[in-house]
């Protein structure tokens, strides 16, 4: 069974590298960026709470 949970971090890795690669150091700012505002909104979708107080996750 496949660990769902290093999707997200390999995706990253694999993106940083790439515009490594091809952008050089802009690129890799602007990857970095993007990865960082991904993981921050996500973070924040998923911690957000219901207006009843009770976590249903």
């Amino acid at each position: 069974m496949t660990d769902l949970r290093l999707v997200p971090a390999a995706a990253t890795a694999w993106t940083v590298t790439a515009a490594g690669i091809l952008w050089a150091f802009p690129g890799v700012l602007a990857a970095l960026s993007s990865a960082l505002a991904a993981t921050v909104a996500a973070g924040w979708w998923a911690g957000r709470r219901r207006g009843d107080g009770v976590d249903r996750r």
